[in-house]
């Protein structure tokens, strides 16, 4: 079997000819490759089934046994990559960090470092008993989140 960076290196550069990036790549012992793509406006099957189709092309000259599946992450999957925040600047996130806490809010910016949400948190200075809550911008380096998951809304 050819080493797993020239498989990716393969992989990458057909997927960016259909504008497509690459989320995450999976290489199992029994020489399964897993691609999972996307791209600012969403995956479609018959890009899928394309880029499978081409991505087998070029890998048949290498390998002979293997299986091959291209797919999008999904919505359940968490977001990886800063392209992945980026394509969903607006959306509520549910942001858990390394630290174990967990924060919801909408993805307002994207920076090189990390991302910004807004939250609504109690207001501090309220009186009486119905809660009163503010809007509160909350900076995450990339490097403390340990998941990010779009949430997902049906309204």
């Amino acid at each position: 079997m050819i080493a797993r960076e020239h498989i990716k290196k393969i992989i990458d550069e057909e997927a960016r000819k259909m504008d497509l990036f690459i989320v995450d790549m999976k290489i199992s012992p029994s020489a399964m490759i897993n691609v999972f793509v996307d791209s600012m406006k969403g995956v479609t099957i018959e890009e899928c089934s394309l880029l499978s189709s081409v991505i087998k092309d070029r890998l048949s000259i290498y390998i002979d046994d293997y299986a091959l599946e291209v797919s999008s992450p999904g919505l359940d999957k968490p977001l990886v990559l800063p392209v992945q925040f980026e394509k969903n600047l607006g959306r509520s996130l549910d942001v858990v960090t390394k630290d174990g806490h967990k924060k919801t809010g909408r993805l307002v910016n994207v920076f090189k470092k990390g991302i910004e949400i807004e939250t609504e948190v109690p207001d501090k200075n309220q009186s009486g008993r119905k809660k009163k809550y503010v809007i509160k911008k909350l900076a995450i380096d990339f490097n403390e989140i340990k998941a990010a998951k779009v949430v997902v809304s049906f309204n």
